[in-house]
């Protein structure tokens, strides 16, 4: 299993004037050994939020126009 941090970036000035940067870990992204994929946000703790490829408008419009489940037209 591969995992990675999901963060942000906050920037400031200091009082000296120097900028400074601060990376926060706000989530994991997972990849499972057969591929599957999907993230974890802290701000939401123990819900995954699964990954996938996004498809192309002309072919999610087609996948309503054959009754595809709703909600499951990535």
């Amino acid at each position: 299993m591969i995992y990675k941090n999901i963060v942000t970036k906050k920037t400031w000035t200091d009082n000296q004037g120097n900028n400074k940067v601060k990376w926060l870990v706000v989530g994991t992204y997972k990849e499972t050994d057969d591929g599957k994929q999907f993230i974890e946000l802290n701000m939401f703790p123990g819900v995954p939020f699964y990954v996938f490829e996004q498809k192309a408008k002309e072919d999610r419009a087609a996948g309503k126009e054959a009754n595809q489940e709703p909600g499951m037209d990535f």
